[in-house]
């Protein structure tokens, strides 16, 4: 089964279903995890006496994450690129990736993987299987490049919150996934990967108001017809936080607590 990519927001051209590789589903996991927990009484988190005291779970998260590397191959004649990340640290780290991108030399504003369609992503998790982190996060599985998806979670920097792909990291580990739309003499340039912090280690609910740009903008771009989410939309996830002002391609509206 053929599913969309992931896209760059500057693509402009109708990408052909026959270049969307298949991707995973990283968020049709976190449902079953969920309500195993829930039928053991406990709303989705372990039983009491297996759970950490909380000064432990904090005391990990208030270290500073250990320096991650990313590098890109591409674009490729459908235009999609191939992102590797590796993590050459000796513990755990997550990370946001920041990008730009030139078109034929000239340069386009960067900004970081994941916000500026975040809405038809989550929306639709059977097509892009990902969702929104809502336990602290563990190191991404292999699934094959064609096959990978990482999860997202809000961001909080300096520059204010958004929504974007968290990627996480075992030892050692070195992973991959491709993103589409870098065609028309799109490229993408000067990758980094950004640490980020889990604020607490339970989900926070949010009101997010996403904009029109961030679902219909894909369907516009893709030639497709995804479902966008209500809007403003209830949501649930870990915050996350970093002390750079990361840049906001789509200034992503998102507020503690439920919608009115």
């Amino acid at each position: 089964m053929n599913l969309p990519l992931f896209k760059t927001r500057w693509e402009r051209s109708v990408t052909r279903p026959n270049a969307f590789p298949a991707l995973g589903r990283l968020g049709a996991a976190a449902p079953a995890r969920v309500a195993e927990s829930q039928r053991q009484g406990f709303g989705g988190a372990p039983p009491p006496s297996a759970m950490p005291r909380f000064g432990d779970l904090l005391r990990p998260l208030a270290d500073a994450q250990p320096a991650g590397e990313v590098t890109v191959s591409g674009p490729d004649t459908s235009g999609t690129v191939t992102w590797t990340f590796k993590n050459p640290a000796l513990r755990v780290g997550s990370w946001v990736l920041q990008r730009g991108a030139t078109k034929n030399g000239t340069p386009f504003e960067d900004y970081v993987f994941g916000q500026s369609f975040n809405a038809v992503y989550l929306f639709n998790p059977a097509q892009f299987g990902t969702a929104l982190l809502r336990s602290i996060p563990e190191p991404l599985p292999e699934r094959g490049t064609d096959n990978n998806t990482a999860p997202m979670g809000v961001v909080a920097s300096p520059a204010g919150r958004s929504i974007c792909f968290i990627f996480t990291l075992g030892p050692g580990q070195t992973w991959s996934m491709r993103e589409g739309g870098f065609s028309n003499g799109l490229r993408p340039v000067s990758p980094v990967l950004v640490p980020v912090n889990v604020s607490s280690p339970f989900p926070q609910t949010f009101c997010y108001a996403w904009r029109p740009e961030q679902c219909q903008g894909y369907n516009q771009q893709a030639g497709s017809a995804l479902p966008c989410p209500p809007n403003p939309w209830t949501i649930q996830s870990l915050l996350f936080s970093t002390a750079k002002q990361i840049p906001v391609l789509v200034a992503d509206r998102i507020t503690e607590g439920a919608c009115p």
